[in-house]
């Protein structure tokens, strides 16, 4: 299984981040990890409330089995 991570930090204070481990189906290998990363980044911050003032600092893939809830 691949996991995608998410790295949100404040615009105004990069020290203060926020991991998100969205659950996603069309992931099912590096490659799509890879290349649908900023995408589901994109929409995890226009449906998080959460995420207002943060920015996306990083994503990576992670192999393995996937958590049973979000983070």
């Amino acid at each position: 299984m691949v996991q995608l991570i998410l790295i949100f930090c404040l615009a105004g204070n990069p020290n203060s981040c926020k991991e998100i481990r969205p659950v996603t189906e069309d992931i099912n290998s590096p490659m799509a990890c890879m290349t649908m990363g900023q995408i589901v980044a994109i929409n995890e911050m226009k449906q998080r409330l959460s995420l207002q003032g943060y920015v996306l600092s990083k994503w990576r893939c992670e192999f393995g089995r996937r958590p049973e809830r979000e983070l």
